[in-house]
This record gives structure tokens, C-alpha cells and sequence, in this order.
């Protein structure tokens, strides 16, 4: 999809996408989160909004792993001592 031609277009767009993805971050959905921040950046790639937002589902993403490669661990150990 084609960046829209004028700024304020642009504006408009990228706070739909934002607002999109704000509503999947509510509800743990990453990756779709991550595909509106992406379409904001595609079209403006310096948006510091889209940046932040994607620095914040990048570290909810990365906690959200931690959580559960500590909890398979948690589950093997308990496994092994039973």
C-alpha cells in the first residue's frame, strides 16, 4: 500500500494503525500489533510514535518468551523430582 501523498494523511493513517495495534497489545496479540506498527513505519519510517510502539511490543514479545521458556524449565524440574 502506497504511502498517502499529504502529511496530514499521513498522520491520520499512522494514528489508525497505532490505535489498531494499541487495542492488540490490550489483548496480548503481538504479532498483529506488530503488522499495524509496521504499516505505520512503512509509511513514515522515522514516526517516533511507531518506533516506541514497536519498541514496546519488542520487549513484551521478549518478557512474554523469558515467562515461558522459565516456566517449561519449572515444569521439567518438577517432572524430574517426581
Amino acid at each position: 500500500m502506497p504511502p498517502p501523498v499529504d502529511k496530514e494523511s499521513q498522520k491520520k493513517m499512522i494514528g489508525e494503525l497505532l490505535k489498531s495495534a494499541d487495542r492488540y497489545i490490550k489483548s496480548a496479540q503481538w504479532t498483529k500489533a506488530l503488522e499495524e506498527v509496521d504499516k505505520a513505519l512503512a509509511i513514515e519510517q522515522n514516526n517516533m510514535y511507531s518506533m516506541a510502539y514497536k519498541d514496546r511490543i519488542v520487549i513484551s514479545l521478549n518478557e512474554e518468551k523469558k515467562k515461558a521458556e522459565g516456566e517449561k524449565v519449572k515444569k521439567l524440574s518438577e517432572d524430574l523430582n517426581t
